[in-house]
This record gives structure tokens, sequence and C-alpha cells, in this order.
């Protein structure tokens, strides 16, 4: 008998981690000796199979994770359970 997966209690949090900015004087953009990280809100979600994870994750990760912005990032909190 195969288990059944269960993903209970999913949180997405949105992360922005920023390694330069932009010095008006100098008219260029600085790398920081350490970059900051800023967490942004924490999205709680039900989800009940594999695909709607992935789905949910892709989803806000195209929203979050956009192009012109390679340093943001998602952390994502959840429990597995198995029933048989």
């Amino acid at each position: 008998m195969k288990p059944i997966f269960s993903y209970d209690d999913l949180e997405i949090t949105k992360v922005e981690c920023i390694k330069s900015k932009w010095d008006n004087k100098k008219e260029k953009s600085i790398k920081l000796k350490k970059p900051h990280i800023k967490k942004g809100e924490t999205i709680k979600c039900n989800v009940y199979d594999l695909v709607d994870l992935i789905e949910t994750l892709r989803f806000h990760s195209d929203e979050h994770c956009n192009y012109y912005s390679d340093d943001n990032y998602l952390e994502v909190k959840f429990k597995l359970t198995t029933n048989y």
C-alpha cells in the first residue's frame, strides 16, 4: 500500500536580499560588505497534494522573485505527514 502525503501548515516567507546600493554622489552602484536581508510578509496556505504545493510555490515565486532581482528568494516551511 502506497502512502498518501499531506502538506500541512504551509508558510511562505518572502525574503529580499540587497547586495548593493546606489550612491548619488559617485553616481554608481556600490557593493555592500554584508548583504541586507529583509523578511517580508508570511503567507499561510492550505495545500492538499504535491501538484497543489508546486502550483502555489510557482505562483509566489513568479510574483516575488522576478527577472530584475536575482537576490530575492522564498523561505518555505511545511509539515509533511503520511497516511496509509
